[in-house]
């Protein structure tokens, strides 16, 4: 899922999200956090699941299905999902000096059409850095292979 797709009509009005830096240094401002791993550790700690690369949230069977709705209504996390969703429009656009649409009208939305919700956090958790997979170590070649190629 691309991160900067995603556009949320509420009550009419379309807003595009973007995410990317530009959220997580938004986000890390609104929750007095210093960097982009404690942005990102702040939103992986609310979720039932702490490895965001082994996660497919459109596959999830019942039961983690259930188990994440659970954490996910918890008033803090529906904070840090509100958050998220002003953020992404905020960056989404820059000649916005102020929101349009309050906390209510957000999580109102969200939880009316949780399609929207898995397409905020697919793209916000894409948007999260990952590590490269470290590349398998060369070995070593023999003095005998070594006198072939010479």
């Amino acid at each position: 899922m691309k991160k900067d797709n995603i556009v949320l009509n509420i009550d009419g009005v379309k807003y595009p999200l973007k995410y990317g830096y530009g959220t997580t240094k938004l986000l890390g401002r609104e929750w007095k956090l210093p960097g982009m791993m404690e942005v990102f550790a702040k939103v992986i700690q609310m979720m039932p699941f702490q490895d965001p690369e082994k996660v497919d949230l459109e596959n999830v069977s019942e039961e983690e299905n259930a188990a994440i709705g659970a954490e996910m209504l918890k008033f803090e996390n529906i904070d840090i999902m509100i958050d998220i969703v002003q953020a992404g429009i905020l960056h989404g656009n820059p000649d916005l000096k102020e929101l349009p649409i309050d906390n209510d009208g957000i999580a109102d939305h969200l939880f009316s059409n949780m399609e929207d919700l898995t397409d905020v956090f697919g793209a916000f958790l894409a948007s999260m850095p990952r590590p490269k997979a470290t590349p398998e170590p060369q070995k070593k070649r023999s003095a005998r292979a070594k006198k072939k190629t010479a």
